[in-house]
């Protein structure tokens, strides 16, 4: 286990200490502006896509927690009533 942690380290260590001795390379992904996975949205469309995400998130969340502190299945011809009496 300790040899595995000395790898590790030595590992990261190098990999910080040639960024870090380095000029930064324009062909290197994490300093190139354009196609990066962090990238601020470029377009409308963009926005109006993470508008609908954050929209569909907060009203899945809201109704999970309806229906999770209020499931509203109390009528006397619900499925659960059947099972739960034993009439099959």
């Amino acid at each position: 286990m300790t040899q595995l942690l000395r790898l590790v380290t030595t590992l990261q260590h190098e990999m910080h200490g040639a960024a870090a001795a380095g000029a930064a390379q324009p062909d290197d992904f994490s300093l190139r502006t354009a196609d990066h996975h962090a990238m601020a949205p470029q377009g409308g469309y963009e926005y109006v896509l993470v508008i609908i995400g954050v929209v569909v998130t907060v009203l899945l969340t809201i109704y999970t927690i309806k229906l999770l502190v209020k499931p509203g299945e109390v009528g006397p011809g619900h499925i659960k009533r059947k099972i739960l009496t034993g009439d099959r």
